[in-house]
């Protein structure tokens, strides 16, 4: 989903997980880091303040989908350059996330054999939750760019 200025960026949950994306989000932190160095870094908290929901949330559904927790033990919000990014770490994520019943193995020495794939319609946890929270998670960045655009303008 997207608006004008940020976007979800949805790729496997076990590398790229869910991404907050704010499109000419590198440069604009650079630039608040040249003018002020604090303001920088608030805006990049708040963004990941909003972005805790998500991270919450998902877990909340793992551990629903998952009895061992691992899936939900793994998710984690990480920062980039232009936003921040939920991953997980369980390499059975893509499964857990997307897998249709009936699902096979498609590689390797159990390829053909069926792969134990959680009830319930993907996506399960993480995309869910991401969708879940998506307009209060964009209006949160929305204004935390906008409160330290003010912050930068009014110095």
């Amino acid at each position: 989903m997207a608006d004008g200025m940020h976007d979800w960026r949805q790729g496997s949950a076990a590398t790229d997980g869910v991404t907050v994306h704010i499109r000419g989000g590198r440069e604009l932190m650079e630039q608040l880091a040249s003018f002020d160095a604090s303001v920088e870094r608030d805006v990049r908290r708040r963004i990941r303040a909003a972005s805790q929901k998500v991270l919450s949330d998902a877990r909340s559904l793992a551990n629903g989908i998952r009895l061992t927790g691992a899936f939900a033990a793994s998710l984690r919000l990480r920062d980039s350059r232009a936003g921040v990014r939920i991953l997980s770490g369980d390499p059975g994520a893509g499964t857990i996330e997307f897998a249709n019943r009936g699902a096979v193995y498609q590689r390797g020495r159990l390829a053909g054999r069926p792969v134990g794939v959680p009830r319930g319609g993907p996506p399960r946890a993480l995309v869910a939750a991401a969708e879940r929270n998506n307009t209060a998670v964009l209006r949160a960045v929305q204004e935390a760019v906008e409160g330290g655009l003010r912050k930068v303008k009014g110095a």
